[in-house]
């Protein structure tokens, strides 16, 4: 722990020395170690691959494909990697290379193009893998928004990249088709901690998402930090996750009530553990002859963006906590790639409120639903469940 204090020290302090606007290099050379996590949030997919052949970082932020200056960690041969498998703060290591010291403001991941290098295998029984069409300025490599970063002579600076891969799989009409659509964070491992737990009974935490968001009440917008699903025993674990506080932490699963907990902090160097996660189950009714189990408080709502497309759409709830209601805050409980030819999305949610803070919230079955695309976010819609499902929804696009 010592060791890794130290060494959070020294990542710090190339933080200090980051700021925006063009490169600049400085004497001497640094070391760049490059590692890859994911944030599975969907019992969709079985395994999801993608094959790594470069990463390349650059000094000038306007730097072309061919200009000089590129220094790049070649991974010989390619490495194909699991997404699924690097959760609960899994890596996977991409490399590390001596680059000279300096501020670096473009930063590049090059996946591979063959056949089989990016596919990934439903969890409906499929064994057949599927193909993942990768987008089609890859040979440059995906350009990845990232904040500048500094290596200083003699210096050690690791890079995790968060490549989210229920977020960038997006399915295309009835073809069978899916297109890779790469959603991914670069997170300096500079002034990072982690946050950790389990599950009370760790049969309910299989297939539930635990997440760490934050939301902006001056713009309005909420901002997933890290996600994961949990371990076989109910052991979960979100990291890297760069130090602050009045983060969120928002659980969800299907069947039982979402559950929040307020104000959570991130230091440095340290792991945060949580009390064992209690989910509330949704209201069950069993009846007839043979017994038949429904959920009263369940609704769907479902429809297509427009115009039709890919994009992504967020179920966003206003949590309300009764003891605190100058408090409020937004999550998000759900998201879903909309189909990429028809534009359509479906969900499924409780109208049963949020458990906020240990106590039951309310507002509950009231949502506002917003697709992401391109062109940035449309128009948000709010939703009320409580009367009944809603099947005909549109979304509004950004023109």
């Amino acid at each position: 722990m010592k060791y890794l204090r130290m060494l959070l020290m020294a990542f710090a302090a190339s933080v200090l020395a980051a700021c925006g606007g063009g490169g600049g290099s400085a004497s001497g050379t640094g070391t760049l170690s490059v590692k890859m996590t994911d944030a599975p949030a969907t019992p969709e997919y079985k395994e999801v691959w993608v094959t790594v052949e470069k990463v390349r970082v650059h000094m000038d932020e306007t730097a072309a494909e061919g200009d000089g200056g590129w220094e790049e960690i070649v991974l010989n041969p390619p490495k194909k990697i699991d997404l699924l498998t690097l959760r609960n703060g899994v890596l996977a290591e991409l490399g590390a290379i001596e680059v000279p010291a300096g501020q670096y403001h473009q930063f590049r991941l090059v996946l591979g193009s063959g056949p089989n290098d990016n596919e990934l295998v439903l969890a409906d029984g499929s064994t057949e893998p599927l193909p993942l069409k990768t987008p089609s300025a890859q040979q440059s490599g995906l350009k990845l928004n990232a904040k500048p970063f500094t290596v200083e002579d003699g210096q050690l600076v690791e890079i995790v990249l968060d490549f989210d891969a229920a977020r960038s799989i997006v399915k295309a009409g009835n073809s069978g088709k899916y297109n890779l659509k790469p959603v991914i964070t670069v997170i300096p491992v500079l002034d990072a901690g982690a946050v950790s737990g389990s599950f009370a009974d760790a049969t309910v935490g299989a297939n539930a998402s635990v997440s760490l968001q934050v939301y902006d009440p001056s713009t309005d917008t909420v901002t997933v930090l890290r996600a994961t699903t949990p371990n076989a025993d109910g052991s979960w674990k979100l990291a890297p996750v760069a130090e602050g506080g009045n983060y969120n932490l928002v659980v969800t699963k299907a069947g039982y009530r979402p559950l929040v907990q307020t104000g959570v902090t991130v230091v440095a160097g340290e792991i945060l553990a949580i009390d064992p996660l209690v989910l509330t189950p949704v209201e069950e009714v069993t009846s007839g002859d043979p017994p038949v189990t429904s959920y009263p408080t369940m609704r769907t709502v479902s429809g297509n963006v427009a115009p039709a497309g890919s994009a992504l759409v967020r179920v966003l709830q206003k949590v309300v906590d009764p003891a605190d209601t100058a408090n409020d805050i937004v999550v998000e409980l759900a998201f879903q790639n909309a189909d990429a030819v028809t534009g359509e999305f479906s969900f499924a949610l409780t109208v049963e409120p949020a458990d906020v803070d240990g106590g039951a919230g309310a507002n509950g079955g009231l949502f506002t639903l917003v697709a992401v695309g391109d062109n940035g976010p449309g128009t948000p819609v709010d939703v009320d469940l409580n009367a009944g499902d809603r099947t005909d929804l549109s979304l509004p696009m950004a023109p």
